[in-house]
């Protein structure tokens, strides 16, 4: 037992280097969704800022780590400023309406705008193909679809361009 070798894989050049691009563009995506979630607290903390919710410091970075959970995020974030409106303002109907602008306004600008143009650019595609990659994820598989749509698709992206070029080298 003692006298055996390891076993060696031998695998070519290429594909180590297909492995490091995959790598790289999940190590781009998770970067991207960390600056999503910082740009996210900050548009936050202007609106409810400027909404007067007491604590706003608190429900922006609560709001932009929610951003981070698929689907269910959205929800959550939006529940803390509500009990934050009803314990704290004592139910002021403006203040309310304020947050739920700002909310919307948030939401719009991240899921049409800044999630498909950063991830877009981060990963290499056109912001069309993760707003689609997203929409289609999360049709087909639920939150968890949308979650890993954007980088699941980079992969593939990725794959395709290393048998596109390996078969024309």
């Amino acid at each position: 037992m003692e006298n055996q070798k390891p076993i060696r894989v031998v695998v070519r050049p290429s594909v180590w280097q297909l492995l490091r691009q995959i790598g790289g563009n999940l190590l781009h995506w998770v970067g991207g969704q960390m600056l999503i979630a910082f740009l996210l607290t900050i548009c936050y903390a202007v609106g409810f800022a400027l909404a007067g919710l007491p604590w706003w410091p608190l429900f922006a970075i609560a709001n932009g780590f929610f951003h981070l959970i698929p689907m269910m995020g959205a929800a959550l974030g939006l529940i803390l400023p509500f009990l934050g409106w009803l314990l704290l303002t004592n139910g002021d109907p403006y203040t309310l309406l304020w947050i739920v602008l700002v909310y919307a306004l948030v939401q719009g600008f991240e899921g049409f705008y800044l999630t498909p143009k950063i991830l877009g650019y981060k990963l290499g595609l056109k912001p069309f193909l993760v707003f689609l990659a997203v929409v289609l994820g999360s049709s087909l598989f639920g939150f968890l679809g949308a979650f890993f749509a954007a980088p699941v698709m980079a992969v593939a992206m990725t794959i395709w361009r290393w048998w596109y070029n390996y078969r024309s080298a």
